[in-house]
């Protein structure tokens, strides 16, 4: 069976219990706009989408495992000029960073 990251044929295995190539890749997009409300007031708006993906062999069950999550995660904020040299900012968001359980 061949190697995941060099696509090179693996040696044999004769006295490992465990022996396993893994691959991991992530990707994530990120976009946010700032909206007037009023003169004052202003909306920071935003989401993240995020994807993860992992492949793994066992190279002793020769066994192959792949997995690919993704989540997307909001975001807002409000912003308040206190005075000319100060902003009152408060935000909240959520996150769903994406996560993949270990594979075995």
């Amino acid at each position: 069976m061949g190697d995941l990251l060099t696509g090179r044929t693996a040696p044999p295995l004769t006295l490992l219990a465990t022996s396993s190539d893994q691959r991991q890749h992530g990707t994530a997009v990120f976009a946010q706009d700032q909206i007037s409300l009023s003169q004052q007031w202003k909306l920071l708006a935003g989401l993240r989408w995020d994807e993860f993906s992992q492949g793994l062999i066992n190279r002793v069950a020769q066994t192959p495992i792949a997995r690919t999550h993704s989540a997307v995660s909001p975001r807002a904020g409000l912003i308040y000029p206190a005075s000319d040299c100060s902003s009152l900012y408060v935000s909240a968001q959520r996150s769903g960073a994406a996560r993949v359980k270990p594979a075995l």
